[in-house]
């Protein structure tokens, strides 16, 4: 039978799509705070056993109490674009799965008002600063299951509070301070606190960007500012494990959530270098912003990188027409000593050749392939020789359990006395770890090459293995299960940056941080001690992968991880000792090869990012009876 729900229960299931979580808790109060023109915002997480407390303070203008002050739709922001909070859902939606008192002081006028068992009172309050604060307790404590979901998820969810403060720091300039129990999280920086500083400025310094090039592309509606970290004098990127592009949208008034557009611009700033971007929204065009941002994927931003030195003025390029190869300098924030480079990258020509129409020694565009059949054969003439050693094969590959049905290939057919330069496949190999220790193999190919069949829902599935790449993967793994790193005790301490929440992290996880070899002294400001790994010392940069593989939820127990600088030693360790293409092989080598790839966990690439397994031909297997 269908029933009607209650307005007490549609309330409840409302106030849980509004406030599901301590993150988006924490993030409705910021917002209430900004709103109110708050200058200061003090945010504390108190949490003992099983119970947690939040307190924000802010000195703000503080709230106003009348008759429909938490009443639902109850707002003193409605018509005003520019502020976070205007439905008047926040409170009224804490009001139904939590106690809390506010204690506010409104143009002098003090109130205390303490909501307890859904039920409200107001009297004289004793706030003798202007502004408002707030302490809310048994958050969802009525919802045992959310409860405990929040207990259990207290640490992640501090993680994202600390991402948004510092959008909120680079946007406004407000005084943030995070807290857990008696340990400051977040601190707003000093080289920012109250200065009069412009939005890329307060980027560099809070997220810590010391050398940088910055590019700007300039929309009909928007200005995108990238400020993408500069290698280090060894060429070496930072070993930060952080996200490698983040960054803000705004209207330069307030901190827009837009995922669309935030997709589309982490699409086009697909480089290794980690990007920090600031895109500020002229006027809200979102389908023209998307069309004009998805062009920065035709400009080599990796040139440009290349050619440009660190922390000179800002490469502009102009978006708004596709044809248009300079771009103008008046933007606002960009100077007159900001440069313009024309496009890197032409289009492609439109007009392919169709592979079946090429005699043999001609040059075929970029083919596309729809479906499994496309499949084409390449005879090998007799006459000619290929150097392999002044080959190189480039192969991309999707996830190998990808269910994706088309295949794209892009192949090159070339003179007889050229060598194969490029090859690009994207396709689900359909096949498993479980099925690699079944795959049948038929013999080796061109002594480089293990060809192996396997029979799967009646069709014979053909594979193809590198030799070379297939033995590094099993013994890189192989190297990793034997790193065991020794404590280093350093005569002179080395200093080291951490921000408030990274030593909060390394607090709540002194024993795992001790694992991996590091010590540090009380204040957690220098390394004492550090781990080596044969001849190598590790340091700073190790340490923050530390960090972040702890942010992330990224380990073990027992077990200890592996550096980045490390895992590109074993690698080359690894493809060393590994059999090498023209090698001869014989069938029990063969054998003991595919046998150990299957018994890897990651059997699909060697450690360089070599695919080790291709599909080759998918066929109906015909059983005659």
């Amino acid at each position: 039978m269908i029933k009607i729900l209650s307005n007490e229960d549609s309330a409840i299931i409302q106030t849980e799509q509004i406030l599901p979580d301590i993150h988006r808790l924490i993030k409705e109060m910021i917002h209430n705070s900004i709103d109110a023109q708050a200058t200061s915002i003090t945010i504390t997480i108190c949490a003992a056993d099983k119970s947690i407390v939040y307190l924000i303070e802010d000195n703000g203008t503080g709230i106003e109490v009348n008759e429909y002050f938490l009443m639902k739709g109850g707002t003193s922001k409605y018509g005003q674009n520019n502020m976070y909070g205007y439905k008047g859902l926040t409170l009224y939606s804490l009001k139904l799965v939590s106690d809390f008192s506010i204690n506010t002081n409104y143009n002098g006028i003090k109130k205390l008002i303490n909501a307890k068992n859904r039920e409200v009172s107001v009297m004289q309050g004793y706030k003798d600063s202007k502004g408002t604060t707030i302490s809310i307790s048994s958050y969802y404590a009525l919802n045992p299951i959310r409860y405990n979901y929040l207990l259990t998820n207290l640490n992640k969810n501090i993680q994202y509070i600390v991402e948004d403060i510092r959008k909120y720091n680079t946007v406004h300039n407000i005084q943030f301070k995070l807290y857990k129990n008696q340990s400051i999280l977040y601190n707003t920086p000093y080289s920012i606190a109250n200065k009069p500083l412009s939005i890329t400025e307060r980027i560099i310094q809070i997220y810590n960007i010391p050398n940088s090039v910055r590019i700007v592309f300039k929309g009909k509606y928007f200005i995108l500012e990238c400020i993408i970290e500069k290698e280090d004098g060894k060429g070496a990127r930072s070993n930060k494990k952080e996200k490698k592009i983040q960054g803000i949208i705004h209207n330069k008034s307030r901190i827009l959530e837009k995922s669309s557009v935030e997709k589309a611009v982490q699409s086009g700033l697909n480089i290794p270098n980690r990007v920090f971007y600031n895109l500020e929204i002229l006027e809200d065009k979102e389908i023209t912003i998307l069309s004009e941002i998805s062009r920065i994927g035709k400009y080599s931003i990796e040139e440009v990188l290349a050619e440009n030195e660190k922390n000179q003025p800002p490469v502009i390029f102009n978006l708004t027409d596709e044809n248009n190869e300079s771009a103008s300098q008046q933007s606002a924030g960009i100077g007159n000593s900001a440069r313009i480079i024309k496009k890197a990258k032409q289009e492609e020509a439109e007009n392919k050749i169709p592979v079946a129409d090429l005699e043999k020694g001609e040059i075929v565009s970029k083919k596309s392939s729809n479906t499994r059949e496309d499949i084409i054969t390449l005879e090998k003439d007799s006459n000619s020789q290929i150097n392999e050693s002044e080959c190189n094969v480039s192969e991309i590959h999707d996830n190998p359990h990808s269910k994706v049905k088309d295949e794209r290939i892009q192949a090159i057919v070339i003179d007889k006395n050229e060598c194969l330069t490029t090859h690009t496949y994207e396709s689900g190999i359909g096949l498993t770890i479980e099925e690699l220790a079944k795959l049948v193999i038929v013999g080796q190919f061109n002594n480089g090459f293990i060809i192996c069949t396997l029979v799967k829902e009646g069709n014979i599935h053909m594979y193809i293995i590198d030799q070379h790449a297939a033995d590094e993967a099993v013994n890189y793994e192989q190297l990793r299960s034997t790193v065991v790193y020794k404590k280093q005790k350093l005569i002179q301490p080395m200093k080291v940056n951490l921000t408030e929440y990274d030593m909060h992290v390394i607090r709540e996880n002194m024993e795992y941080v001790k694992r991996n070899g590091f010590g540090l002294n009380a204040e957690l400001t220098e390394l004492i001690e550090v781990p080596s790994y044969e001849d190598r010392i590790y340091g700073e940069n190790e340490l923050l992968e530390v960090i972040e593989s702890i942010k992330e939820d990224n380990i073990e127990e027992g077990k200890h991880i592996i550096f980045t600088e490390l895992r590109r030693l074993l690698a080359s360790k690894a493809c060393r000792s590994s059999i090498m293409i023209g090698d001869v092989l014989n069938m029990q080598q063969m054998n003991k090869i595919v046998s150990s790839l299957s018994k890897t966990t990651r059997p699909w690439n060697c450690p360089h990012g070599r695919p080790t397994i291709i599909l080759l031909q998918n066929r109906r297997n015909r059983i005659f009876k």
